[in-house]
């Protein structure tokens, strides 16, 4: 027999799931199709460019979602050798390769950061910015999220609407979360890369630190990491609320 506890343990592990695929496959797609309209073709021919969730999704990233609340995609490849300093997309020409490079590996971390955004004005608009005092609770507690935070602070509500909320709430906080290690990685890489073209020679001695060194970080301090999270979360969920003019 299921007992509360179970069943808030259940409902949490599918969303923080099915959060994770959305954004993942999202993000994961436009990346191959940036990184193909920058000139590398290198993610299309793996099969990125698909919305098969299956695709995208990392194995151990996504254990790690379920038994830590943190996690990352799998790894997009780019040949940055196959972006020139001319460029195709939308019929403009350019000599600047750099800012091809930076769309190129930086746009699947704009998509969860674009996701978070959406995910965050709609909680305020269905919530109110009430929902800024309860999302810290929600977030940074050392258990599971469970939704039941929801459910008592808007008794109110229905429980689909307190359901989706909860669903809002953890795609916001997984999607910043996926934005800022993916984003990391790749600025890594993107450093590597260029490193490589002017230091052909130390790169293999050398080169391994620059992706090493960041990804041993990010897993001592996740910690933090969760709470500098959370505050982003919510200082951006009031600079929100006075923009929509609720505050």
């Amino acid at each position: 027999m299921i007992n509360l506890k179970s069943a808030e343990l259940i409902v949490s592990l599918i969303t923080f799931l099915l959060s994770y695929l959305f954004a993942t496959t999202i993000a994961g797609a436009f990346r191959a199709w940036v990184a193909d309209k920058m000139g590398d073709s290198t993610a299309q021919d793996c099969g990125f460019l698909t919305l098969n969730p299956l695709v995208h999704m990392d194995p151990i990233g996504m254990m790690f979602v379920c038994l830590f609340s943190f996690g990352w995609s799998k790894f997009i490849p780019i040949n940055p050798q196959n972006i020139d300093g001319s460029i195709r997309f939308l019929g403009i020409k350019s000599g600047w390769r750099l800012p091809k490079l930076l769309c190129a590996y930086l746009s699947d971390s704009f998509v969860y950061f674009s996701i978070a955004f959406i995910c965050l004005v709609t909680i305020i608009l269905i919530f109110g910015p009430m929902i800024l005092y309860i999302a810290p609770s929600m977030l940074l507690q050392s258990s599971c999220m469970s939704h039941l935070f929801l459910a008592h602070a808007f008794p109110g509500y229905s429980s689909f609407t307190i359901v989706i909320g909860f669903i809002l709430i953890v795609a916001t906080y997984l999607s910043i979360v996926i934005g800022v290690l993916d984003g990391t990685i790749n600025c890594c890489h993107l450093a590597l890369a260029l490193y490589a073209e002017r230091s052909p020679d130390q790169i293999l001695q050398y080169g391994y630190l620059i992706v090493l060194i960041p990804s041993i970080i990010i897993i001592l301090f996740a910690g933090h990491l969760r709470i500098l999270i959370t505050s982003c979360i919510i200082y951006f969920g009031w600079l929100v609320t006075h923009l929509l003019g609720l505050f």
